[in-house]
């Protein structure tokens, strides 16, 4: 893991206790953080900071800031490693209740995939769905995340798993 080894060993722990696979955490964050690793990566337009791209809500939800307004500087002091150790607890609020080992993608492993880590994080609600249109073309979402576009300029489950797993 390109952050160090405090930050290896929190992802290990993580995905650990969401029982998913460490290389797919490890590919969220590198996903998240265009390559960089860089617990301090801030997106101007939504302020969504850190390794997975908290957003001042959430975080605010979260308890790892006391208001949306400091919630970026509050992130962004915080080391690769100790953002990662929040992912668990956020990974258990994006589930709203929901059992992870019941989705398709855990049918055979008993582990979701990638794909649904990711919408996890993206799109919770489309989590553990096989198809659904998450952002449509020309959106603003579609806008800030081409990455995630399908073939149509849409943000759907399929293309954000295209994304994520090629």
């Amino acid at each position: 893991v390109a952050a160090g080894q405090k930050a290896g060993q929190a992802v290990e722990a993580a995905a650990d206790a969401m029982e998913v696979d460490a290389r797919d955490l490890a590919t969220v964050i590198q996903f998240e953080t265009n390559g960089t690793w860089d617990p301090k990566i801030e997106n101007p337009d939504t302020h969504a900071t850190g390794l997975i791209q908290w957003l001042p809500s959430t975080a605010v939800k979260l308890g790892m800031a006391r208001t949306e307004l400091e919630a970026p500087a509050t992130i962004k002091a915080m080391s690769a490693a100790d953002q990662v150790a929040w992912v668990p607890e956020y990974y258990q609020a994006a589930l709203f209740g929901r059992n992870p080992r019941t989705w398709p993608s855990a049918q055979d492993s008993g582990q979701i995939d990638i794909g649904d880590l990711y919408l996890l994080i993206f799109a919770p609600s489309f989590a553990g769905s096989s198809s659904g249109r998450i952002a449509a073309k020309g959106s603003r979402a579609a806008a800030q995340n081409p990455a995630l576009q399908g073939p149509d300029g849409a943000i759907t489950v399929e293309s954000v798993r295209d994304a994520l797993e090629t």
